[in-house]
């Protein structure tokens, strides 16, 4: 038996690969979520779904799932015998928790960081580095990765900071996420049609719009590029920072912006397929603490990436190595204007450039590529343990 941690299965698209995968070798599966809702979705793998108990009317929040999940889930830890704990990274630090409760029962644990926690308390504020709270938080996260049969990881960026933090370098697996974009279910919903598009070069953003996100510049570039009346800038989502493109619809009335709440499935596919590129931000200093997992979904989607972020950055790495796009500076909002020029000037860039994105992704990181990934590391795990 197998058994994955995280409040949420939407947030782990992984998921629906992983467990076909163990599965399918004979390794039992089962993943302890919140009863919480988070964008309310059918599940996949409902049948492999263990529940934590949440307070019925507050499922809706995000934060009161997390505190009961917290709360009520070590005794599911303590009271089961899998051969190996996965442990992801929601409720924020749940892991420490989780790592304390799998060596109080012997059971071999790892840990897959998609957001690393206390490092990212500190860059948004929320603790100081100095502080008591701060310490005591880091070192026992580094306890519970130092003593992790294998830590994942989700980009290199983050890999090196975990090694100068003293974690073992070769306990330390790089597993890149998942696309949630499938070619053979776009289906043509007239969405450009819908949301007023229709024979519009759209730039893309869809996701969270959260504090690690960096909005200013792709706005600034989208008041210059005004003129180019074929061009529209579409952002789809929610978050703590959406605020900031509803004040500057609001302010500049812009008529080549338009931003709209998360869509169905079909139409968020539909769109991705439709776009002329997708644009992707991190800003600086979340380099090495998240990886948007959004960027994935692009490049099988074929589409150019416009990604706004430091150089060390795992996006920034994949867009060089393999000629996806573009990565400028953080605020480099003449850099960004003149690519987004020359995508609509040159269809012929943007094709060699689709190539290279599906030829990237089909090769690299087709979801069942990162499952077999993910089943060698934690073979080597039990295999290690037996």
């Amino acid at each position: 038996m197998i058994k994955l941690y995280n409040t949420f299965e939407i947030a782990i698209p992984l998921w629906d690969w992983i467990i076909e995968k163990f599965e399918s070798q004979g390794l039992k599966t089962s993943a302890v979520i919140s009863k919480g809702i988070y964008r309310a979705k059918p599940s996949n793998i409902s049948q492999h779904i263990q529940y934590v108990w949440t307070i019925p009317f507050l499922r809706k929040y995000k934060l009161v799932s997390h505190l009961t999940y917290f709360l009520l889930t070590p005794i599911k830890i303590l009271w089961s015998r899998p051969k190996v704990n996965i442990f992801y990274t929601q409720p924020p630090l749940f892991y420490i928790l989780g790592a304390f409760c799998s060596r109080l029962v012997r059971i071999p644990y790892v840990v897959h960081i998609m957001d690393f926690q206390p490092e990212l308390l500190v860059v948004m504020g929320k603790l100081r580095r100095t502080g008591p709270v701060y310490k005591l938080l880091n070192f026992l996260g580094l306890r519970a990765l130092k003593k992790a049969e294998e830590v994942i990881v989700i980009g290199r960026c983050m890999q090196s900071l975990l090694v100068r933090k003293g974690v073992n370098e070769k306990r330390i697996q790089l597993i890149h996420n998942v696309s949630t974009y499938s070619p053979d279910t776009v289906v043509n919903t007239g969405i450009k049609s819908d949301i007023g598009l229709e024979g519009k070069s759209i730039i893309l953003y869809s996701g969270n719009m959260g504090v690690a996100h960096e909005f200013e510049t792709i706005l600034g570039v989208s008041k210059r590029l005004a003129r180019l009346s074929s061009l529209h800038f579409l952002f789809v989502g929610k978050g703590a920072h959406r605020s900031l493109i509803e004040n500057f619809i609001a302010d500049q009335s812009p008529v080549n912006v338009s931003l709209i709440d998360y869509l169905p499935d079909d139409k968020f596919q539909e769109v991705s397929q439709e776009s002329l590129a997708h644009f992707i931000s991190l800003k600086s200093g979340y380099e090495g603490l998240m990886v948007p997992s959004k960027f994935y979904s692009s490049i099988a989607a074929g589409k150019p990436v416009i990604y706004e972020g430091g150089n060390s950055s795992e996006i920034a790495l994949l867009i060089a190595e393999h000629g996806l796009g573009k990565s400028v500076l953080n605020g480099d909002i003449d850099e960004m204007e003149r690519y987004i020029v020359s995508l609509v000037e040159d269809p012929g860039l943007v094709r060699q450039i689709s190539k290279n994105c599906r030829a990237t992704h089909d090769g690299n990181f087709r979801p069942s590529i990162i499952a077999q990934n993910y089943l060698q590391c934690i073979d080597e795990v039990i295999k290690r343990r037996e």
